[in-house]
């Protein structure tokens, strides 16, 4: 590892991280050599600009002959920013290669990454591809567009374009299609495997193109990427990542259009390229914001799945402006629109033969823009004049109503070196240096800029030029409440795969005014809608009936029912009926949901027909939180071909009837390809209470599964008098060595079993395969019977049970030393989990697991917790005939609080935090910074939060998620 100057870190080689927030990928990571003599090295630059050190794990995704490295785990403190100037051979000791980065960070973390040429003595010509969070991948049915590619026939003049893809998954495959400007195809390449980094020349793939764009269609997986074009002459690039069509009318800002002198013998001017993915010509108007004089608008017409290039767009081809301007520009269509820019230095006087550029990304307006109250960062910048070294720009455009708020300027260590506040006009846009907007204030090497909202709206870009080329690369800013851009959990407390979801975010309030099984007011017309949308309870009680979710972008707020609310089962099946026919649930008629929370529910067949309690099929992107699920007479929850899905603090019990011994949880069905996979789950902080099997059961009974791998986290789950074990089976036929194999990727952490004294097995039965690709992390595992015993000392096979008790060198792993090859010795870098010691498990389940208000049977259920003694009734059984009375005196409900604007927020509570009772604006933002401490939540959020903290504690809003353990005695693995 090469020592960074003045920048204390700790590289921790040897330990494991702790618990990985949601991952960031930058691609572009380079240490090679290029064509025309280009020496590329990649320079990455980690930013903590929380008040908590970060542990920051940063992985490799190797792209052709690269060789594998393990991760790096760095200790970054509070306010540090760090830079590794050759990233590659920093990090992971690779002199030569290419790839992908992924950073995970339990903590907040600022990542980036620049690829420059360093071949030219006078100075770099650089690259930056935007960093990708991995709520933003591109997954199975998705289809990605790169819309800038050019590649000229000769090597000595023009450009070259690679097409570059990451497939982030084992098993993932994409077809990379490049096509010429009118839409015809002109080659493909078909990329299978993963985790890997594909790249190739569009020359090889297609030959010559002028102006071409790329796609990048997943057939399976999940995959980012872009196209990057070098000037053949000077091998400096610009970079366009693959997007997703939005669909609907376009409104778009593109940022920092020039036509005007800069510098050292710069001459800056903007060339603009359009795609329009749709089936009819576009017309799209292009008009100036913060121009320094008003130009007509101009109207451009692109062909149906056509580019168009404007040149020079701000002079005579475009807005026929002099020389001198330099500002912003909107873009309107009336349809879907895609944008891409590149700013580019040419030598005026010819003397210096081929361009540099910066590329430009645009945004929608006005919703892109960073709006008060929040705070967002640029790190690792400089500011030297000369010859040599790097200058900086800083640039801001107000948005319709203008904006103020405050700069501040931290160097390398955190410390604050200056202060400036900023005011900007409507429309207004205005550049300066970066020592400028400090009044000349020197800027220290490395450091960081925040700039903090605190009126209006504003976009803003950080351009850092190399004083000896004249080359620039455009950053834009991070919001530090979610440095994943993109990404903010379900809800304060979702962890896991699954907390990418956001609901019904943003949408309206739907309330449920009755308990009927359908029609107007009820759960299943709320349901049944369309859109985003949050469902409140107006009532309590027992809805007699199966509920079906088929239609997403939902949140099912269970703890805004006053007394608690119980339905009888909750379904995801799709409409028709698909089961596993992939060209059924693929056909855009066919219903199911998306993108889903459910919190404060309880499930609750207990006979009458209905059989599993929570059935979860094609469905993508889900919480489910806070519920009680009992008395089901088939499983209790079944997840199948379904993948980022987290279940938390759930309640899972009695299941009943012949088919007990099948209850519990079942994870089955998947069909990868058909974008569908059984993947990506995590499992945690939930209870088993009295259940005789499938603890969970893994399995995936599916031929198209064959060779797959499933990544699971079952971590801080109790299992409280079960009658079995954690079952993972090998094949696509369990219970055997038929069929085809199947793997995984599993976390098993902090898991503990209350066993009556003649239980016969272990904690987990291991099926593996030969060969075999299954890997798993265990850590504090443990059991009331064996105290002695953890992890892979308490996996069963072949009736090992009880009868190694007297004997432990009989186990099939006796020794804690000396793990099985399949064991990793750190934890598999998934989504965040908050980790509570195994030994306070039974404590954190007794107050916190399931629904609020508990009912009867949870409150039956959860006593002998406290007590340690189990119940001696049959566990096939509810011989109280308690699943459904409610949390309230029969026919006694208690009425709801009064929400005069019907905007889910109870009217004393909206006063008491400064809203307006009478104005319906349950998507305001004003209380999540300061009620939450990130922005981005809408006050309806932040109310179901309190609220939900509030009924779990039993008392004044405090955090029931993650645990109210006393700090020291939360451990994260």
């Amino acid at each position: 590892m090469r020592p960074i100057p003045a920048i204390p870190l700790l590289l921790l080689a040897l330990a494991a991280p702790r618990a990985l927030a949601a991952r960031v990928f930058l691609p572009g990571a380079a240490q090679v050599d290029g064509g025309s003599g280009a020496r590329f090295r990649s320079e990455v630059v980690l930013s903590n600009p929380g008040t908590t050190a970060a542990d920051v794990t940063v992985t490799l995704i190797p792209g052709g002959a690269t060789p594998s490295a393990a991760p790096a785990v760095l200790l970054l403190p509070a306010g540090r920013t760090a830079r590794f100037p050759e990233a590659l051979r920093d990090l992971f000791g690779v002199e030569s290669g290419f790839g992908t980065l992924a950073v995970s960070s339990p903590v907040p973390v600022l990542a980036s990454l620049t690829t420059r040429n360093v071949a030219d003595p006078r100075g770099t010509y650089g690259v930056s591809v935007p960093a990708v969070a991995e709520p933003s991948l591109l997954g199975a049915g998705e289809t990605g567009h790169a819309v800038w590619l050019t590649h000229s026939a000769g090597p000595d003049a023009g450009f070259r374009t690679n097409v570059s893809v990451t497939l982030v998954d084992p098993g993932s495959s994409v077809e990379v299609r490049v096509l010429d400007s009118s839409g015809r195809l002109a080659g493909s390449r078909v990329v299978s495997g993963g985790p890997l980094t594909w790249q190739e020349s569009a020359g090889t793939i297609a030959g010559p193109l002028p102006i071409g764009r790329a796609e990048v269609r997943v057939t399976a997986g999940r995959a980012t990427g872009y196209t990057v074009v070098n000037d053949n002459v000077t091998s400096d690039a610009i970079a366009t990542p693959f997007e997703r069509v939005r669909p609907g009318p376009s409104e778009l800002l593109l940022d920092g259009v020039a036509r005007t002198a800069g510098q050292n013998d710069t001459h800056w001017s903007t060339d603009l390229r359009l795609y329009n993915p749709g089936a009819t010509p576009l017309a799209v108007v292009l008009s100036g914001l913060g121009l320094p004089s008003a130009p007509a608008p101009l109207s451009v017409i692109v062909p149906a799945d056509s580019v168009v290039e404007v040149p020079d767009v701000l002079g005579e081809s475009g807005l026929g402006l002099p020389d001198g301007v330099a500002g912003a520009l909107r873009l309107s269509a009336a349809g879907p629109l895609l944008v891409a820019a590149r700013t580019s230095n040419t030598d005026p006087a010819g003397e210096r033969p081929g361009t540099f550029s910066a590329q430009q990304r645009a945004i929608p307006w006005p919703s892109g823009l960073l709006a008060a109250p929040s705070t967002a960062a640029f790190a690792g910048v400089d500011h030297v004049t000369g010859a040599t070294g790097f200058r900086s720009n800083l640039a801001f455009l107000g948005g319709p109503n203008g904006a103020a708020g405050t700069l501040h300027l931290f160097d390398a260590s955190g410390s604050e070196s200056a202060s400036a506040p900023l005011v900007l006009l409507a429309n207004e846009w205005h550049q300066e240096s970066l020592s400028g907007w400090f009044g000349g204030a020197p800027v220290p090497a490395g450091g960081r800029v925040e700039v903090a909202v605190s009126s209006g709206s504003l976009d803003a870009y950080l351009s850092r030029i190399d004083n000896g080329t004249g080359d620039a690369v455009v950053q834009s800013p991070v919001s530090i409440s979610s440095s994943a851009p993109g990404f903010l959990p379900s809800f304060p407390g979702a962890e896991g795969f699954g907390a990418v979801a956001t609901g019904g975010r943003g949408g309206r309030v739907v309330a449920v005014t009755n308990l009927n099984a359908g029609g107007p007011g009820s759960l299943q017309d709320a349901l049944d809608q369309e859109g985003p949308r949050t469902v409140v309870f107006r009532v309590s009680g027992v809805v007699d009936a199966a509920v079906h979710l088929t239609r997403g972008d939902v949140t099912i707020a269970g703890q805004t029912s006053p007394g608690g609310i119980t339905v009888r089962q909750l379904h995801t099946t799709e409409e028709p009926f698909c089961d596993q026919d992939p060209s059924c649930i693929l056909d855009p008629a066919t219903l199911h949901a998306e993108n889903w929370v459910v919190r404060h529910l309880r499930m609750r067949p207990a006979g009458g027909g209905y059989d599993d309690g929570l059935r979860v099929r094609h469905t993508r992107r889900a919480v489910v939180d806070h519920c009680s699920i009992g008395n089901a007479e088939d499983e209790a929850v079944e997840v199948s071909l379904s993948n980022d899905v987290t279940i938390q603090a759930t309640l899972l019990a009695e299941t009943v009837g012949d088919h007990a011994n099948l209850g519990g949880m079942l994870m089955n069905y998947s069909n990868p390809a058909a974008g569908f996979g059984l993947d990506r789950v995590s499992v945690h902080h939930s209870c088993w209470n009295r259940i005789l099997g499938r603890m969970p059961e893994l399995s995936r009974e599916s031929p198209a599964a064959a060779g797959s791998t499933t990544r699971i986290e079952l971590t801080n789950n109790l299992l409280w008098d079960p009658g079995f074990y954690v079952d993972v089976n090998a094949t696509t036929v369990s219970g055997s060595t038929e069929g085809s194999p199947v793997f995984y990727e599993l976390n098993w952490v902090g898991n503990f079993a209350f066993l009556r004294p003649d239980h016969p097995y272990g904690l987990m039965g291991l099926a593996l395969n030969t060969p075999n690709l299954t890997t798993t992390y265990f850590s504090d595992n443990r059991t009331n019977l064996y105290s002695s015993r953890a992890d892979y000392q308490l996996l069963y096979c072949c009736n090992d049970y009880p009868a190694t008790v007297a004997d432990p060198s009989l186990l099939p792993y006796p020794d804690p030393a000396s793990p099985p090859p399949f064991a990793r010795s750190e934890r598999h870098p998934f989504p965040p989990v908050t980790i509570t010691p195994s030994a306070s498990l039974v404590d954190w389940m007794r107050r916190n697991v399931g629904a609020f208000p508990r009912d009867p049977m949870d409150t039956r259920l959860l006593a002998p917790l406290s007590t340690g003694v189990l119940d001696p009734a049959p566990r096939d059984a509810n011989p109280y005939g308690d699943a459904l009375l409610t949390a309230f005196p029969a026919g006694a409900p208690p009425a709801p609080p009064a929400d005069t604007d019907g905007d889910g927020m109870p009217d004393d509570w909206e006063t008491a935090h400064g809203l307006d009772p009478l104005l319906a604006d349950p998507n305001g933002t004003s209380l999540s910074l300061p009620f939450l401490g990130v922005a981005g939540y809408t006050d309806l959020e932040v109310y179901l939060s309190w609220l939900s903290d509030r009924l779990v504690s039993g008392g004044p809003a405090g955090p029931s998620f993650p645990p109210d353990a006393p700090p020291e005695s939360r451990t994260e693995r």
